[in-house]
């Protein structure tokens, strides 16, 4: 939850300032409805529901960042 919070707040910053990707706007909204859905919705199988399935995002998109992460450092001369 806190990642998400932060991962969040990361796209919110980028929008702010004019720099969003359609990634920042698909992780607000994901991670605005998975945080909603936390708070107003902890007792119902829907919210549950929902931030499974944001999890399984946020888990994939950190795989993803990794991997492009790792790439691009032995990409770069020695």
């Amino acid at each position: 939850m806190a990642g998400e919070i932060v991962t969040v707040g990361l796209a919110l910053d980028n929008v702010v300032k004019g720099d969003a990707t359609i990634v920042d706007y698909a992780d607000l909204t994901i991670g605005g409805a998975s945080i909603g859905a936390t708070v107003f919705l902890a007792s119902n199988p829907i919210g549950w529901a929902i931030t499974f399935g944001a999890t399984i995002y946020f888990t994939a998109r950190l795989g993803y960042d990794l991997y492009m992460e790792i790439n691009e450092y032995n990409e770069k001369p020695k």
